[in-house]
């Protein structure tokens, strides 16, 4: 009818002002495999285009080289790689119809795909803003809804207040009136965000597509319930989080839906990297302040905590090398990043993960466009640095962080830091995700399990917020065929096979 067709309408302008270089990557990559593509040529395609990343990047920011080249022969290798890239796509185009077809009428993901791609236990909600009011898609298995909430145009601000109170936690205040102030604030934002598709969500694991500054807040610490209507002393342990009823995955685009998210197969490969800093001072260039790369105990815990259920290396102090780093990405389903972090903001794609405490070597150092360049084979990364998910928030792309850069070098899922985590809690939050996770659970599940035990297990004066909900999961949740649920499936193998003997049997009788 004519009110479904507009909200399809609608959702189809939302998402094409969203994450085009994501898109663009993963649909592309998509057409190639649906049009029979042999993976060699797939392979040599996605090498061709990493050079002309690694040329361009290296030309945007070629002072911080030390080699010299100048800038006439890198522009001219560029064009020299373009040219051998469209000639090599047209040559595709030619040899593969189907694939140039698909090129040439590739849509927007639309609504009917999202809920063939659902579970019967997700529900997806896109927010889409205006300078006075937002859309809120709500899309589950049998349910499509939009709701058209107007806002004030002070909201944006209001988040960014609601965001600063994890990032100016001062360790110990944890008064009543702090509790009952943050509780308040935070129900308000859920009434607007949440409050009108809150009994679609109840229990289901949430796969957000966030909008403007709400980018830079975890949903699952949103209080669900007014408490100035209940007469009971709250602490921050046991307020009404969303967490304690919804698992949340954050998504750039619906078109991250399309990520294979089959089980993968076979006993996951761990590697964890934790580098030994010594408490120094450091200037990065000559027009930075200086940075203190303090010693980071909680590191190697966590680092080890994946050894106790997966297979795989660990590698600390200087053998932590981004040399290693690239060759075990390779190699392993799972590889962690237990070290130190330094963002820019202006230039996201110069945001770096530091393998060592001296600044002088810069070989060390891993940006974001050296990861943008290449291929990473990991399926899942845990980015444990301080603010791996900060960066600069662009309208339609969501936040340009080191993290989205993993996304773009085909990682499926990336476990990111909102904030400055707490060292130690997040060792003890990261133990028991890889426990969940190596007992079969979902990566959305796993962290919505281990934030819990934190919350009614741990130090009551870490309950607040800022110790637990700062690790957040972007990408459509993978899950490991562990030990656990390789069994089931044995089981359920070994029943039909009973079933089919027996019915044979009794045909032969006949």
């Amino acid at each position: 009818n004519r009110s479904d067709s507009l909200i399809m309408e609608l959702f189809e302008v939302s998402e094409k002002s969203r994450a085009h270089m994501l898109k663009n990557f993963i649909s592309d990559e998509l057409a190639k495999r649906m049009a029979g593509i042999p993976e060699e040529i797939i392979e040599e395609s996605k090498q061709l285009r990493k050079e002309i990343g690694t040329l361009q990047y290296t030309l945007r920011y070629n002072e911080i080289y030390s080699n010299n080249r100048s800038e006439d022969f890198i522009i001219n290798n560029i064009l020299e790689k373009l040219r051998c890239y469209e000639d090599f796509i047209s040559k595709l185009e030619k040899d593969f119809p189907k694939y140039a077809e698909l090129k040439k009428n590739k849509n927007h993901i639309s609504i009917h795909q999202i809920q063939d791609m659902l579970e019967p236990s997700q529900a997806f909600l896109e927010y889409q803003f205006t300078f006075n009011a937002f859309f809120l898609f709500y899309i589950d298995k049998d349910t499509v809804q939009l709701i058209y909430k107007p806002i004030s145009r002070d909201f944006p601000e209001t988040v960014l207040k609601y965001r600063a109170f994890f990032e100016n936690m001062k360790y110990g205040d944890f008064s009543e009136q702090l509790i009952i102030n943050y509780a308040r604030q935070s129900y308000e934002l859920y009434k607007l965000t949440l409050k009108p598709v809150e009994h679609l969500i109840k229990n289901k694991r949430l796969l957000i597509v966030a909008d403007g500054e709400l980018n830079l807040i975890p949903f699952e610490t949103l209080v669900t319930e007014n408490i100035d209507s209940i007469d009971v002393r709250y602490t921050f342990s046991d307020l009404p989080y969303l967490i304690n009823t919804n698992s949340i995955s954050y998504l750039y685009s619906a078109s991250q839906l399309t990520d294979n998210k089959e089980p993968l197969k076979g006993r996951p490969h761990y590697a964890g990297f934790s580098p030994e800093y010594n408490n120094t001072m450091n200037r990065p260039d000559p027009d930075s302040l200086y940075t203190y790369l303090g010693v980071l105990p909680g590191a190697y815990e966590e680092v080890m905590s994946a050894k106790k259920y997966f297979k795989g290396t660990v590698y600390t102090g200087k053998k932590a090398s981004k040399n290693k780093f690239f060759k075990a990405s390779m190699k392993n389903d799972i590889v962690h990043l237990a070290m130190h972090a330094l963002l820019d903001n202006k230039e996201p794609m110069n945001s770096k993960l530091l393998f060592s405490s001296n600044f002088k070597e810069y070989g060390e150092q891993l940006h974001a466009y050296e990861v943008y360049s290449r291929e990473i084979g990991a399926s899942m990364m845990v980015l444990s640095a301080c603010n791996t998910g900060s960066g600069k928030l662009t309208k339609g792309e969501g936040v340009f962080s080191i993290a989205r850069a993993f996304l773009l070098a085909g990682v499926k899922n990336v476990i990111i830091t909102q904030w400055s985590v707490a060292d130690k809690s997040s060792a003890s939050i990261m133990d028991r995700y890889y426990y969940y996770l190596s007992e079969g659970y979902p990566v959305d599940i796993a962290l919505q399990k281990s934030k819990a035990d934190f919350l009614k297990k741990g130090d009551p004066v870490k309950a607040h917020p800022y110790y637990w909900a700062g690790y957040v999961s972007i990408g459509n949740p993978i899950y490991f065929a562990t030990k656990s649920n390789r069994w089931i499936s044995v089981l359920i193998t070994s029943i039909a096979l009973l079933f089919a003997v027996f019915w044979i049997k009794r045909k032969l009788r006949f």
